[in-house]
């Protein structure tokens, strides 16, 4: 994401462009580094990690939370923020905030799981309510209301069609619980956010 008031449309093109010197100092990563652990399935391991060393030599402002990272974005602390999420973006530009996100790809996804707990007081009432959220229907309100939506997939949300039709790639986080730890753990050693 970016500050539309300190960065013109289209002035980053690819994850490279953040590693120019004239960013230094205004770019802020969020902590978790769950971008980068995204990135990992993608680039491999010793690339994402040669890549944050990289960035961390334009001396990045490291904050935890995707709020906060938008916040400091839309107030101009910053010119560039990894880690925020676009639809709280599309909030901020919303209400006439000088942010936008870019479409350069790869772009890191989490990934989102919708079950019935256990004993939950109505399983039929829920399952219906989980078929719904994945329809076309349940992508448009979760959008219109939250701004959340699928960015992969049959069902999109408008940032996913956004995406797609643009040509970009997406890649999400690890399926496997384990392996997701200890690719976050290593990220956010790396970022600095572990001591």
């Amino acid at each position: 994401s970016y500050n539309s008031s300190k960065v013109k449309p289209g002035e980053i093109r690819s994850w490279e462009d953040l590693l120019d010197p004239k960013w230094r100092g205004q770019i802020l990563i969020e902590a978790r580094g769950i971008a980068f652990a995204s990135l990992i399935n993608k680039w491999g391991e010793q690339k994402t990690l040669d890549y944050i060393k990289r960035l961390k030599e334009n001396k990045p402002l490291i904050v935890v939370g995707g709020s906060p990272t938008a916040e400091a974005l839309m107030s101009g602390r910053v010119s560039v923020a990894i880690g925020t999420y676009a639809g709280k973006i599309d909030f901020f530009k919303q209400d006439g905030a000088p942010v936008d996100w870019a479409l350069v790809g790869p772009i890191p996804a989490m990934i989102y799981t919708t079950l019935v707990p256990k004993g939950a007081h109505n399983p039929n009432a829920a399952r219906l309510f989980c078929a719904w959220l994945t329809s076309a229907d349940g992508q448009n309100a979760a959008f219109e209301y939250l701004r959340y939506g699928f960015l992969v997939g049959n069902t999109l949300s408008p940032n996913g069609k956004k995406i797609r039709d643009a040509g970009i790639e997406v890649v999400t986080e690890a399926t496997d619980p384990v392996r997701a730890q200890k690719i976050l753990e290593t990220v956010a050693a790396a970022i600095g956010a572990l001591k």
